[in-house]
């Protein structure tokens, strides 16, 4: 699979999609765009509603999103052909089972595989379109800033304790 970014001739190109859960929660939390896929008949494996709603700590708002989301998505089940060409994929490219059966899943509609897993599109298939959307990269918070230079914060305490009670002593004397 190539690693390709999205562009207008990418997607107009495409009949079929099928979306990867990766892609799928980034587009749920608003990270990407599906209006470039609304003339494509669009699909997701099985697999990908398991994952969705399988995940742990799943709250209501995020079940009712997935659910308006599945509304507009054939949710493509686990064929025959399907098992036999993910065995395939599974054995020759070295997928795990779930990425095995997303990826069959495209193969055998003869569709594009939308995807933002970095580790899904590094291997080329032979005849399976990819577009690979990654992630934005996320937006580092205070916490995650912080978290990142905690031995600084601690040092910087530490001498602030130590010169606040160094003040402390040399009043009292």
């Amino acid at each position: 699979m190539t690693e390709t970014k999205v562009s207008e001739s990418n997607v107009s190109d495409a009949d079929k999609t099928v979306f990867d859960t990766n892609w799928v929660i980034n587009h749920l939390k608003g990270l990407h765009d599906g209006e470039s896929y609304a003339e494509t008949e669009r699909h997701i494996s099985v697999i990908t509603r398991i994952e969705l709603y399988g995940y742990p700590g799943i709250s209501p708002k995020e079940r009712k999103d997935i659910t308006r989301f599945l509304l507009d998505v054939t949710v493509d089940p686990l064929t025959d052909a399907i098992e036999q060409r993910a065995i395939e994929v599974r054995r020759k490219y070295r997928r795990k089972t779930a990425d095995a059966v997303i990826t069959a899943t495209a193969i055998v509609l003869g569709a594009t595989l939308v995807s933002g897993d970095g580790h899904l599109t590094k291997k080329k298939i032979p005849g399976l379109p990819v577009i690979f959307e990654p992630s934005p990269p996320a937006k580092a918070s205070w916490r995650s800033v912080f978290a990142k230079y905690r031995p600084f914060w601690a040092a910087i305490a530490c001498l602030t304790i130590s010169t606040f009670v160094l003040a402390i002593l040399f009043i009292l004397k």
